[in-house]
């Protein structure tokens, strides 16, 4: 069998290339491969040996109970005899490291030469268990692809439409897969999707181009109105060439449109949203960017919103009063682009505090370095305009942070609650910060007391260099995900800290390059506490 597999290719392990035998060299190469095998049967043998005559050894320190003092036990071996067991066992552990590289390599080996025969057998088999399964399941199969894609687009259903005959049958009879209508595409293939998506209320609607052509614009928009009763998302620019092209649909119907999202360019100066006299009864999301001093939530029964504001629309007082009338909002996702922009001229001094009841929110600040202490006094304003009440779930994220979060005024704050579940932390960090006191994660989390669960997800090194800064007593699980910057050294000391305050009950490392899997398992401290390592 080792003979037959050599002579197809598979990787030698000395030479980690591919082996050919020719008639000329069979017998060298054969006594070469007899000589390398039977050194890892010796190898095998010498490790089988050192742990007989170990064993007693071994038994014995076995039997010592942890908490018995190392002074009270009496070995009955002298000192010479255990050295040199000592040194018999580390040569065996040399000796398994060897074998066990051998070994993978023949792994890779035989993963290398099966894979083809492997891979033919599996989609001849795939193929056949295809053409049994029955038209139903593989329409259930296509439509959960399409749901998959998270570009939003078609290419899924104009791929898996093009394999086969039968395939192409099915895919044309499962109206959901057609239901992706884009302003540029070709108005033929509007038409086709449309009679192919067939009263399936489930459109979804791409009204944004980067050419706004009105004649394009009203085509395509004429097209869909008459079948408004099926959209379910919508996603347009609210500009002059809109308006213009909507100029007779002023009051659609929209019976199942789930998802509306509005863009708003910095010349906007309209007094009301263009949707103002739209029927959507049953809309959950609404999303908007702005770059306008003017945009608008009025009045809207969403449970989820996500707003990306710049220039003028970074306004906190007037973002505070859109927020107001969404009662029924549960989730929220604030993305503020603070480049280029002086805050102060949308900062305003609030007289009380807009009190938000939210489940979610999500928090992200952007500035560039010619702008560093915008950051800190838009985040600064936010807390002092809001307060988000029976908040479950916190995520922020500041992409760049620049200062130091002892420069965060945040007392007498509390836009929080004492006590949240999950809390994640994205910080980026551009500067050197030296042997000053930076400040604690708490001057970005004013109020909280009590965190379930900790998640600290940043690549970057700079920002935590001071042990102190993750040490948080507050949180009974504390995540590091995606941490290049934490050290098995850094982490022993953290461990330490967390050990001896003792709230810190859980520890999970999930894709940090510098911590290994073995000093998570070898650690002494998980007697304490409880410790996780992933990759993902």
């Amino acid at each position: 069998m080792m003979t037959s597999l050599r002579s197809a290719r598979i990787l030698d392990s000395d030479s980690q290339r591919p082996l050919t035998l020719k008639h000329g060299r069979w017998k060298e190469t054969r006594n070469s491969k007899d000589h390398g095998h039977s050194k890892y049967v010796e190898s095998i043998s010498n490790i089988s040996q050192c742990i007989q005559s170990n064993a007693a050894v071994w038994e014995m320190f076995d039997s010592i109970s942890p908490s018995e003092s190392a002074t009270n036990f009496q070995c009955p071996l002298d000192l010479p005899e255990l050295v040199q067991s000592l040194k018999g066992l580390e040569r065996s552990l040399d000796e398994l490291d060897e074998l066990r590289v051998q070994m993978r390599i023949r792994i890779l080996g035989l993963e290398t030469y099966c894979a083809p025969l492997l891979l033919t057998r599996q989609t001849m088999r795939t193929w056949e268990d295809l053409e049994l399964m029955p038209d139903e399941i593989l329409a259930d199969i296509f439509q959960a692809g399409h749901d998959m894609d998270q570009h939003g687009h078609y290419r899924f259903a104009l791929s898996v439409s093009q394999v086969s005959r039968r395939f192409r049958d099915v895919a044309l009879n499962t109206p959901r897969l057609w239901t992706r209508l884009w302003l540029e595409d070709h108005p033929l293939q509007v038409f086709a999707f449309l009679a192919r998506s067939s009263t399936v209320s489930a459109l979804e609607i791409n009204a944004i181009s980067s050419h706004d052509h009105v004649t394009v614009l009203s085509s395509f928009l004429n097209l869909l109105v008459p079948h408004s009763n099926r959209w379910l998302s919508l996603r347009f620019k609210d500009n002059k060439q809109t308006r213009l092209a909507l100029h007779s649909h002023t009051n659609i119907q929209l019976p199942n449109l789930r998802h509306i999202e509005v863009l708003y360019d910095d010349d906007f100066n309209e007094v009301a949203p263009l949707w103002m006299n739209w029927a959507m009864p049953p809309l959950e999301t609404y999303e908007t960017a702005s770059f306008a001093a003017t945009y608008f939530c009025p009045e809207l029964k969403v449970t989820e919103c996500k707003l990306v504001l710049a220039y003028e629309a970074l306004d906190v007082a007037r973002l505070a009063g859109c927020l107001t009338g969404m009662k029924q909002l549960q989730t929220l996702t604030l993305d503020c682009l603070l480049s280029d922009m002086d805050v102060v001229t949308v900062l305003t001094i609030p007289t009380n505090p807009l009190l938000l009841s939210l489940q979610s929110l999500t928090l992200r600040l952007s500035c560039m370095g010619s702008n560093r202490g915008a950051l800190f006094k838009y985040l600064e304003s936010i807390y002092a305009h809001m307060q988000f009440r029976g908040l479950c779930q916190l995520k922020m994220t500041l992409d760049p942070m620049y200062g130091r979060l002892a420069d965060l005024n945040t007392a007498g704050l509390s836009p929080y609650p004492s006590k949240i579940e999950n809390v994640a932390l994205e910080i980026d960090s551009k500067c050197t910060y030296g042997t000053e006191p930076f400040g604690d994660i708490s001057h970005l989390l004013p109020g909280i007391t009590d965190i379930g669960e900790l998640c600290i997800d940043t690549l970057q090194s700079s920002l935590f260099e001071s042990v102190n800064l993750v040490a948080s007593p507050t949180a009974r699980t504390i995540s590091f995900k995606g941490c290049g910057w934490l050290s098995e050294d850094k982490l022993s000391q953290m461990i330490r800290i967390y050990v001896a305050e003792g709230n810190v009950r859980s520890l999970n490392i999930i894709a940090c390059k510098s911590v290994s899997q073995e000093f998570i398992r070898g650690n002494p401290m998980r007697a304490k506490m409880k410790m996780d390592w992933s990759l993902h």
